[in-house]
């Protein structure tokens, strides 16, 4: 009989429950994750799940809030 190996058991129930994603944001809005996060005691990742099912779940619309620094849309002004 084979011993319980916990790490090989983490391992697959994370690939069977989670998807990765890695992010990319500008300094000032990663200053801002880090220091929310810390104030509520709740890691970056836990804070990014709740504020999107949030804001999912009670339809709030943020395709309107600016960031610290415009996205290039590729037009010229």
């Amino acid at each position: 009989m084979d011993k319980f190996n916990q790490f090989k058991y983490i391992q697959r129930y994370d690939k069977e429950n989670y998807t990765r994603c890695n992010l990319k944001m500008r300094s000032p809005e990663a200053a801002i994750l880090a220091e929310y996060s810390q104030n509520l005691g709740v890691s970056k990742n836990a804070l990014l799940q709740k504020c999107l099912v949030y804001c999912y779940e009670n339809y709030i619309d943020v395709s309107g809030v600016k960031l610290s620094t415009p996205e290039k849309s590729g037009k010229t002004q």
